[in-house]
C-alpha cells in the first residue's frame, strides 16, 4: 500500500513451484484447493529471491513473469499488448530519434515515392521502433465513439494495415458539433486514437493534419502552412507500440488518387457534412520503411488478463486489481529506522493482494468456463503503487478499454492478516449499489464488516475514482509489521484470505451479470486507515496521517504546499530539495514526496530555492503545471493542480 510523506500512501518460499502439484483435482473450488493455491502464491511473492519486489530490482520482473505465467495457463486473454500481458511503461523517459528513419509510400501501380525525415514526415516519441511493409488504409478521423453514433473503424478491417488518420475530429469549429462543440474532446487526443488504431489491429498510423487545422491562406505556401508536429508528443500510449509519423498531405494525396478517392479535402468535408465514415482500404498502395525512436528509463510494467464478456454488456469493463510491488530493500518508505538494508518481503503488502488477485481469476475463469460472464472482466496487477500509484494512473491515462464504458474497479491492497473477522471496505459510497451488496456478501462469508464510504484513499482505487469509477478497495487493516522487513508470509492467515478471494469473486459476478451499471455516486474526502496506531507504535506521528482527497481551487495566490530550509537547498545540487509537504494539498495530492528534487515547473528551470515562489506567480488558482521531480536517480514528471491559499 502506497505510504505518504514519509510513507505516502498507506498501503499499501523459493522460486517457482509446480503449481499443480498435490492441488485435488475433484474439486479445484473448495475452500481446501483455493487455500492451498493461495499458500503458494504468497510463498512465492514474499520469497527473499524476490528481492522485495521493489522496482528497481530483478525480483519485481520474476514477479511480473509469475503473474503472466499464471494468468496464461488459466486461458485468460494474456496478448493485449503486443502478444504479451505487459503494460510497459517508463519512469523518467528520455526520447529521441534513433539513427534510421526512412518512409516510402507507393501509390498503387506507381513508384515509390520516398519521404525526407523532418521535411516531409516525422517520427513521433509515441512511436515503436521497427521495420514497416504494409498495405494502406484510410480511416477518417480513426475515432470510435458509439454513445455518439460515429465510428470510422465501422465495416472495415485494418488489422495489418497502416492507417491513415486525420488529426483533431469532425466538425471542429461548430459550437453544435456532438464532439463537445468547438471545445477539443478526448477524441482527438493523439493518444487517443493511437489507442483506438491498436483496438483495431492497425500495425502503423499516418497521421495526417485535417483540413480545418490549416491557415486560410494554405493554399499560397502549402508546405509552409502544413507544418509537422513536433516530434516530442505528450503521450501515455504504453508500449502497445507501433510505427506512428505525421506526414503532410501532399505525401498522403498520391495514395488517395491512385486508388480513385477523393482528395482529403473533399472525404473531411462529407465526413463533416453528414458525420458518416469515408474509410476505405486503399487496394495496391503500400508503406516501407524503418522508424526508429530510442527510449531511456526505466522500464515498468502492468500485467493484464482479460475474461471476454458476452452478450449486450460484453463491451463493458469491470476491472480487479491489485499492485505487486514493494519496497525491496528498504529505502524511504520503510518504518524499520535503521541504516541497514534488509529484504521487505512485503507478504501483506501486497503480496496478499496479489495472491487473492491470482485466485480470483482462476475462481471466475472455471465459474465461466462455458459461459462467459455478461460484462468483460480485466484483471491487473500494476506497479509501483509504493512510488506513488503509478502503475494505476498510467493505466487510467492509457486504458486498455475506454474508461466510459468501466463501470468499476474492485481493489485489493493488505488482505492477508483477518483479525478477529474484521473486513474493511472502502468505496461503498461510491456506488448506489454498494452498500447493499456488501452487507449481503460479509454476512454470507462471515465478516464483521467496516464500510468506509470515500473513493479516494491510499491505493490504485483513488486513480479510477478521480476518473468517476465507482470503486471497492478490500484491506484487512495495518500491523506492526506493516512496511517492515517482517511482514513475511508466515504471518498470513490464509484461511481468510480464502474467504475474501471468494466475496471478491461473488461481487465482481454479481456487478458483471447486473442489468445496469452501478450508479455512480461523489463522497468528498477520504477515511481513516484501519490499525494506523498499531503500525506506527507511536513512532512518526502526523506526518503519517491522511488519505488523498482531491485539491478544489481556493482564492489568492497560488501555493505547491512544499517547503525547505534554505540551509538544505544551499547545500543540494541545483533545485528545490522537498522537505516537508502540506498534507493534501496541492503537491501531497499529486504525488510529491519528502526527498524530491524539484527541477522544473513548467518549462522553467527550477535552480535555487527561491525559484518556486517566483514561478509561482505565473499561475492562477486551478491551474496544472507539470513538475519534473528526480526521485531516487530517477526523473519524473508530476502534474500539480494549484489551489489558492
Amino acid at each position: 500500500m502506497r505510504a505518504y510523506y514519509l510513507i505516502r500512501y498507506f498501503c499499501s518460499a523459493g522460486l517457482v513451484l509446480a503449481f499443480a502439484a498435490s492441488i485435488p483435482a475433484e474439486d479445484p473450488l473448495s475452500r481446501e484447493a483455493i487455500q492451498q493455491r493461495l499458500t503458494q502464491s504468497s510463498n512465492f511473492l514474499a520469497a527473499d529471491e524476490l528481492e522485495g519486489r521493489g522496482i528497481n530490482t530483478a525480483g519485481i520482473d520474476k514477479a511480473a513473469d509469475y503473474l503472466a505465467g499464471e494468468f496464461t495457463r488459466m486461458g485468460l486473454d494474456t496478448k493485449r499488448y503486443q502478444g504479451t500481458p505487459f503494460h510497459t511503461f517508463y519512469m523518467g523517459s528520455r526520447f529521441g530519434l534513433g539513427e534510421t528513419n526512412t518512409l516510402a509510400l507507393t501509390p498503387a501501380g506507381g513508384n515509390p515515392n520516398v519521404l525526407e525525415v523532418n521535411s516531409d514526415f516525422t517520427p513521433l516519441s509515441l512511436s515503436g521502433s521497427g521495420k514497416v511493409d504494409l498495405p494502406v488504409a484510410f480511416v477518417g478521423y480513426g475515432i470510435t465513439a458509439p454513445k455518439l453514433g460515429y465510428d470510422d473503424y465501422a465495416g472495415i478491417d485494418v488489422a495489418g494495415h497502416a492507417v491513415i488518420v486525420l488529426r483533431n475530429e469532425p466538425r471542429k469549429t461548430d459550437v453544435e458539433s456532438p464532439f463537445e462543440g468547438a471545445k477539443a474532446s478526448e477524441f482527438s487526443n493523439l493518444s487517443h486514437k493511437v489507442t483506438n488504431a491498436l483496438q483495431h489491429n492497425a500495425a502503423a498510423i499516418l497521421f495526417v493534419t485535417d483540413n480545418a487545422s490549416l491557415p486560410e491562406d494554405a493554399a499560397a505556401d502549402p508546405r509552409k502552412a502544413d507544418a509537422l508536429i513536433p516530434f516530442l508528443v505528450k503521450s501515455n500510449v504504453g508500449n502497445r507500440q507501433i510505427p506512428v509519423v505525421h506526414c503532410r498531405r501532399a505525401a498522403i494525396e498520391p495514395l488517395l488518387q491512385a486508388a480513385a478517392k477523393p482528395d482529403l479535402a473533399a472525404l473531411e468535408q462529407g465526413i463533416d457534412g453528414d458525420l458518416k465514415p469515408r474509410s476505405t482500404i486503399l487496394t495496391g498502395s503500400r508503406v516501407t520503411g524503418e522508424i526508429s525512436v530510442v527510449r531511456k528509463g526505466k522500464p515498468l510494467k502492468n500485467v493484464v488478463a482479460v475474461l471476454p464478456g458476452s452478450g449486450p454488456h460484453a463491451e463493458e469493463t469491470l476491472i480487479l486489481g491489485a499492485h505487486y510491488d514493494h519496497l525491496g530493500f528498504g529505502g524511504s518508505g520503510s518504518l524499520a529506522f535503521t541504516t541497514q538494508k534488509e529484504i521487505h518481503n512485503g507478504a501483506d503488502d501486497n503480496g496478499s493482494g496479489t495472491a487473492v488477485l491470482i485466485e480470483a481469476a482462476r475462481q471466475l475463469t472455471l465459474r465461466h468456463a462455458q459461459l462467459p460472464p455478461s460484462r468483460r472482466i480485466v484483471f491487473i496487477a500494476f506497479t509501483a503503487e509504493e512510488s506513488g500509484l503509478i502503475g494505476s494512473e498510467r493505466y487510467v491515462k492509457d486504458p486498455l478499454y475506454p474508461l466510459n464504458q468501466t463501470v468499476a474497479m474492485l481493489n485489493l491492497d493488505m488482505v492477508g492478516r483477518l483479525r478477529q473477522e474484521r473486513l474493511t471496505v472502502y468505496g461503498t459510497g461510491t456506488a448506489t449499489e454498494f452498500d447493499p451488496l456488501i452487507d449481503r456478501l460479509g454476512t454470507k462469508y462471515a465478516f464483521s464488516i467496516v464500510k468506509k464510504p470515500g473513493g479516494y484513499g491510499p491505493s490504485d482505487h483513488a486513480s479510477f475514482y478521480q476518473r468517476s469509477i465507482p470503486v471497492l478497495h478490500f484491506f484487512t487493516g495495518l500491523h506492526k509489521q506493516y512496511h517492515r522487513p517482517e511482514d513475511d508470509a508466515d504471518l498470513l492467515n490464509l484461511e481468510g484470505m480464502a474467504r475474501i478471494s471468494q466475496m471478491v469473486v461473488d461481487a465482481v459476478e454479481e456487478l458483471a451479470a447486473a442489468k445496469q451499471r452501478p450508479t455512480l455516486k461523489k463522497v468528498s474526502g477520504g477515511d481513516d486507515i484501519e490499525g494506523l496506531a498499531e503500525a506506527l507504535l507511536g513512532g512518526v506521528g502526523d506526518s503519517l496521517k491522511g488519505t488523498k482527497t482531491p485539491v478544489k481551487p481556493g482564492t489568492g495566490e497560488p501555493y505547491l504546499g512544499v517547503a525547505s530550509r534554505k540551509a538544505i537547498a544551499d547545500v543540494s545540487a541545483p533545485g528545490y530539495l522537498v522537505e516537508r509537504v502540506t498534507a493534501d494539498g496541492p503537491a501531497a495530492t499529486a504525488g510529491i514526496r519528502k526527498g524530491d528534487l524539484i527541477l522544473k515547473m513548467g518549462s522553467d528551470p527550477v535552480r535555487t530555492i527561491d525559484d518556486v515562489t517566483t514561478l509561482l506567480k505565473k499561475y492562477k488558482s486551478g491551474d496544472k503545471v507539470t513538475l519534473q521531480v528526480r526521485r531516487g536517480g530517477i526523473d519524473l514528471e508530476i502534474e500539480a493542480t494549484l489551489s489558492g491559499r
